[in-house]
């Protein structure tokens, strides 16, 4: 097949970026309502000795949240040309229904005919047919960042028939403060440099105030950076894996490539002719990026 998918059934190329993620203002990721009388009646997710972790899949919806509405926004502008749409409507209208995957899991070829009937985000994020590519781990806190302390804040639920305050409605919440720090571990398997140029392209939009994480957004919380040490990617490949696994079992340092600006563009530019963007578009994304990196230096 033309567009045959990587998938998982051999090693073609894994990915490992790591980083770290840090709060610009405070933060709340909930656990659920707690009827503890002395605490906060939303506390925050913790670990077991009681410090703030950020779930990996609280990242990864909000990446995916964003990814596809990047993904329609670029809709109307290429030409589908019978193929799959950039991004489906998961819950309301997904890319295949039962009943075609189904059928379609009944004939020779059946994961790359799956691969290449669904649209970009379900193979980079993943369908309930399809497995993601992407694994994003939990975020542990970093200790030199982190001394003990959570905030707290009052709230009141709001009666949206009168638009005044409900009696009796008052409640507290936790958050986790600004400048405290996460580290960041991503890995991505299988996947081509188109899809790898979606996913960077994603992770910008961190830091472009794009994504916010958690709850209480419209009150100003969940702002955050992601700080990516790109100097350090691990790029396993079939060559190399060996090599990895051998100094992995001993405790040694794994290998790693350095992904410059020039590669990282690279990839996004990859993705944006495999969607079959007018390249004068891409000439003006690559400009701006151009000025910008000028500007910064």
């Amino acid at each position: 097949m033309k567009n045959r998918r990587n998938g998982f059934h051999t090693l073609t190329r894994q990915v490992r970026l790591h980083g770290e993620l840090v709060t610009c203002t405070a933060l709340r990721i909930g656990a659920g309502r707690s009827y503890d009388a002395l605490g906060d009646d939303l506390p925050v997710v913790k670990d077991t000795l009681d410090r703030p972790v950020i779930p990996g899949s609280s990242l990864k919806g909000a990446l995916r949240a964003y990814a596809e509405s990047l993904l329609r926004t670029l809709e109307p502008i290429v030409q589908s040309n019978g193929k799959p749409q950039l991004s489906c409507y998961p819950l309301t209208k997904p890319c295949l229904f039962n009943d075609k995957v189904a059928a379609l899991k009944q004939e020779k070829d059946a994961d790359d005919k799956l691969w290449e009937k669904s649209c970009w985000g379900c193979r980079l994020f993943g369908a309930p047919w399809l497995a993601s590519q992407m694994l994003v781990k939990d975020l542990p806190v970093r200790e030199d960042t982190w001394f003990e302390r959570f905030g707290h804040r009052d709230g009141v639920s709001i009666n949206r028939d009168k638009g005044t305050a409900q009696s009796q409605k008052r409640y507290t919440f936790e958050l986790v403060p600004e400048e405290t720090s996460f580290d960041f571990n991503l890995v991505v398997d299988g996947a081509s440099d188109a899809e790898l140029g979606l996913l960077l392209l994603t992770l910008e939009g961190i830091n472009n105030g794009q994504i916010l994480l958690g709850g209480a957004r419209s009150r100003g919380l969940g702002d955050v950076v992601l700080n990516v040490e790109w100097d350090a990617v691990e790029e396993i490949t079939p060559g190399n894996a060996l090599e990895v696994l051998g100094n992995r079992a001993i405790g040694g340092d794994t290998p790693t490539t350095t992904w410059s600006t020039e590669r990282r563009t690279g990839l996004i530019s990859a993705f944006f002719h495999a969607i079959d963007l007018p390249g004068d578009m891409i000439a003006r994304w690559q400009a701006a990026r151009n000025h910008h990196r000028e500007e910064s230096e």
